[in-house]
């Protein structure tokens, strides 16, 4: 599980496969973040970032929980 799930997160994290459209973004914290919530292409891929980190946290809670029962 762990060596199918590496390339899969380093995918996820590559900056190529996050870049939303061309230019620098030379903004400070606060403006980028208002930025992100507010473009709602940004905000819909922020959106499913949590859902998919949400659940991806409670699979690995309950696979441990019952490795550990095991």
């Amino acid at each position: 599980m762990k060596q199918t799930l590496l390339p899969v997160i380093l995918l996820l994290l590559s900056p190529a496969v996050v870049l939303a459209h061309a230019g620098e973004h030379k903004q400070g914290l606060i403006s980028t973040i208002g930025h992100l919530i507010a473009e709602p292409d940004h905000a819909i891929v922020l959106g499913m970032a949590a859902v998919l980190s949400v659940g991806a946290y409670i699979f690995v809670k309950k696979r441990k929980a019952q490795t550990e029962r095991q």
